[in-house]
């Protein structure tokens, strides 16, 4: 009985696993016939077959039962929750939006974002569009010309507010408000702004955070700003009490306030709201770097360890005190207070923590293992751990896609599979026991390090060597005293200052670790047959076999840390040949040449603010996931903000062979040290440089001495003397075909670069100048190139309108395809797949999804513009 109960657990979770690797959902319609028809027949086949209802054919019923009841409630709520996505032909479109403020706002340089639960929406007549004027209530369809039939108003969305705003009428305060933040956001306030909204979209990059997925599993299906002029006074001012829409978190807010307040060190301020209620952005950057190359990561934040702690700490105290009254043993047994009192307490940090994915799982994985364990059978730990994942997909079927939910539930069943026990000696000396502890927790980090490894691979293509060492330190640590001292600390703010110079010495040590050279091993991607290949052998070295049988798992472990051309979704290319990924960076420029041996990164993109760049949010994980542990070199076209904006954070993570560039002597980049502390040689870029990397021919057409000697005169502009590179293939079919990278070369470059090199210029891939800027891209540079592929890097609904209308009618009119980073994500082409214009991929068609916000892949959209 309990392996058909197994058998049909996980024929559950197979049936929503299936669910999330579909590309489209239907209107829903399916969700609820399969499951039921499924369901009838299955008890049709029972009663006509009476021997069908017992053994095997009987589990395999039930199997295709839960399998299609699993399908189908991920189906019905993602087709409920697609429906729900603002038009795509109202972008930029100002309408009057009344909401509650749902989230604890994040300060960012710039203002705030937060979450709002909509309650209404008005769409007022716009000129140009159809004249419609009505009120919409969230969830309500929108029965509008040009909208979908079944579309819905969001009842969730995510906005923006920048900074700068000032009162809407003398005597009012900001408080209430702050020139450098804008005015206060308090959750569940209830506003009326007038606001731009669009379809949730965000950079797609292969390894790379998936910024749309995020949201749709957060119900967020709208997000844009508020373009309010002045500042508007909140319809609804809500107080903390008992019952108010948005009480926890105005409580959060309210402890935010305190510790900014309180503490006036930022690193130690942001370690405690990050342990107490959970604001993880509140942590500097370079201590998440210290934190994730050192295998921390998962104490500075409310993990499943912590909200497991705090219900241990509760359970233990109730049972105490339990067991000293009579009368209360008598209503309730002991121990099955104390499992209540568990759950109740670990449920009540997760809340005050935000309530976050990993929280929730935690809670209910303890609800189950007691509500099993109140009963009067004995649950393996396998069947346990089952039906707690089925209760967390039953709640949000898309927690299979996140890594929370794979490292929460193998860390445990990895303890319980080694056969990890606790045995209970209170007679033996208290020297005995303290040593017997310390042999089961170093035991435990043993195997949660070594079990959890391939996951770690898989996920983040990263695993810490010095994990283990600074876990066996900072566990202890952050569990009996950061922590605890944190939590007291909102009691008594006195206890936050004892944790100043601890926090200060333990940042230091963790940021010597993650200096050394070998602290952590990268791998790349990996296909999913791969990766289930990884862990089921990570899983197969922890199991409690004889250790020549676990010597079968070491190829599958292999694959994550070396993988091969098989085993990875974008391999490298062959000998004579390369691969151009165009990166999905924003307003900027990034591209990546790989040859077979080598790497070059062609600039790395903005920088948005002085904590956050291209380079720390994009490609130091782009390089990760690809496998590329070092650059061969790093060049950077100018001094453009939007091209070297990330070049100091790619340098400090990854080893940089040689800087190539046109930054002046005294640019800051030419003194940051790489990853092994060393500065990269520089050299600046010019007319006639080249090198081959594996039959690759790479050659610098710009600028020239004759500009160099301008711009050192003050007659050449950072642009002008953009750095221009030529990649040509030589190997093969793919012989002669180029990529020409362009940098923001501008008319005068373009006519020089026609003049000097004529024909020599012809490429296959162009990549546009200046991100198709009307200053760039002019006809006889266009004729002289003559490109079958255009790629155009530039954000979506930039301020400076790039790509221009007239520069893509000049393309267009030569019959050039297009590919814009707006539309396709990251372009990915190899020299020897064929012709770009057929063989160059988006990842947005690779990466697949039915979350994805629909949009063309290649050619113009106007909404971009």
């Amino acid at each position: 009985m309990q392996v058909q109960w197994g058998a049909a657990l996980l024929a559950w979770l197979l049936g929503v696993a299936v669910q999330l690797q579909q590309g489209s959902v239907g209107d829903g319609r399916w969700a609820v016939v399969l499951p039921m028809a499924c369901v009838m027949l299955a008890g049709m086949g029972a009663w006509m077959v009476p021997r069908w209802r017992h053994g095997w054919r009987s589990a395999v019923l039930a199997c295709l039962c839960m399998a299609s009841l699993g399908w189908g409630q991920a189906e019905w709520r993602a087709a409920q929750r697609l429906a729900q996505m603002w038009p795509g032909t109202w972008a930029q479109r100002s309408v009057v939006l009344t909401g509650r403020v749902d989230s604890l706002p994040q300060k960012q340089a710039w203002g705030q974002r937060f979450e709002v639960e909509v309650l209404t929406v008005d769409l007022p007549s716009a000129p140009g569009q159809v004249a419609v004027q009505g009120t919409w209530q969230a969830g309500q369809v929108w029965r509008l010309p040009g909208v979908p039939a079944k579309a819905r108003c969001p009842q969730r969305i995510s906005l923006s507010w920048t900074s700068g705003q000032r009162p809407s009428r003398p005597g009012t305060s900001l408080r209430d408000g702050d020139p450098g933040t804008g005015p206060a956001i308090v959750p569940g306030q209830v506003w009326r702004w007038t606001v731009q909204l669009q379809a949730p979209d965000g950079l797609l990059n292969p390894g790379g955070f998936d910024a749309e997925r995020w949201m749709f599993e957060r119900g967020l299906r709208a997000q844009g700003r508020v373009v309010t002029r002045q500042v508007p006074a909140p319809l609804l001012v809500r107080s903390i009490s008992p019952g108010a829409p948005g009480l926890i978190d105005r409580m959060r807010l309210a402890l935010r306030d305190r510790i900014e307040a309180h503490v006036t060190d930022p690193q130690v301020a942001g370690l405690i709201a990050g342990l107490t209620i959970g604001e993880q952005s509140a942590i500097e950057p370079q201590d998440w770097d210290a934190l994730r190359d050192t295998g921390t990561a998962h104490l500075a934040a409310i993990s499943g360890m912590h909200v497991l702690m705090m219900g241990l700490l509760v359970s233990f105290v109730v049972g105490r005190v339990w067991r000293r009254s009579p009368g209360l043993m008598r209503a309730l047994p002991a121990p099955v207070a104390a499992r209540v009192a568990a759950v109740a307490g670990a449920w009540a940090y997760a809340v005050l923590a935000g309530w976050g994915i990993p929280a929730q799982r935690t809670v209910v994985m303890m609800a189950v293992v007691a509500a099993l364990r109140l009963g009067a059978r004995r649950w393996p730990w396998p069947l346990v751990l089952l039906l707690a994942a089925v209760v967390v997909t039953l709640l949000d079927p898309w927690a299979l896609n996140q890594a929370g939910f794979w490292l929460s539930f193998a860390a445990v069943g990895l303890l319980m599979l080694s056969g990890q026990q606790t045995v209970s000696t209170p007679d033996l000396p208290w020297r005995q026991r303290a040593g017997r502890a310390l042999r089961e927790g170093l035991r435990t980090q043993w195997v949660a390090w070594v079990g959890l490894a391939p996951l770690s691979l898989v996920f983040f293509q990263q695993v810490s060597l010095v994990g283990l060492l600074a876990n066996l330190a900072c566990i202890p640590l952050f569990s009996f005293v950061i922590t605890p001292l944190a939590l007291l600390g909102l009691a008594w703010s006195g206890f936050w200052d004892g944790l100043t110079p601890l926090v200060q010495h333990l940042m230091v040590a963790l940021g010597w670790l993650a200096s050394w050279r070998w602290a952590a091993v990268s791998g790349a991607m990996v296909s999913s047959w791969a990766s289930m290949l990884g862990l089921l052998a990570g899983a197969w070295m922890l199991a409690p076999v004889p250790l020549r049988w676990k010597l079968l798992a070491v190829p599958g472990m292999l694959l994550l840390l070396w993988p091969t051309s098989l085993s990875m979704p974008l391999p490298g290319p062959p000998v004579g040949h390369a691969q151009i990924l165009a990166v999905d960076i924003g307003q900027g420029t990034a591209v990546l040449v790989r040859t077979a041996r080598h790497a070059l990164l062609y600039d790395t993109g903005p920088r948005t603010s002085p904590t956050s760049d291209a380079g720390r949010r994009v490609l130091v994980g782009l390089l990760r996931g690809q496998g590329i542990r070092r650059l061969d070199t790093l060049l950077i076209s100018h001094g453009d903000i939007d091209h070297v904006g990330g070049a100091e954070s790619v340098v400090r993570a990854v080893p940089v062979g040689a800087l190539l560039s046109s930054l002046g002597d005294r640019h800051e980049l030419l003194s940051v040290p790489d990853r092994d502390g060393r500065l990269p040689l520089h050299q600046r870029c010019e007319a006639g440089q080249q090198w081959r990397w594996d039959g690759v021919l790479f050659e610098v057409l710009h600028p020239s001495k004759a500009d160099w000697a301008q711009w050192a005169r003050g007659k050449r502009s950072d642009n002008a003397m953009s750095c221009v590179l030529r990649v040509s293939a030589s190997a093969g079919e793919g012989g002669g075909r180029s990529v020409l990278l362009t940098g923001d070369v501008e008319a005068q470059g373009e006519a020089s670069l026609v003049q000097a090199w004529g024909a020599r210029l012809a490429s296959e891939v162009l990549m546009v100048p200046h991100h198709g800027s009307h200053t760039s891209s002019t006809p006889d540079f266009i004729e002289a190139v003559a490109p079958r592929v255009a790629v155009v890097q530039s954000g979506a609904r930039n301020r400076y309108g790039h790509p221009h209308a007239d520069v893509m009618a000049r393309y267009q009119a030569q019959e050039i395809t297009v590919v814009r980073s707006t539309t396709c994500g990251a372009w990915i082409w190899r020299t020897d797949m064929g012709p770009a214009a057929q063989a160059g991929r988006c990842w947005r068609e690779l990466a697949g999804g039915y979350w994805r916000t629909p949009r063309a892949v290649s050619g113009t959209d106007a909404d971009a513009d």
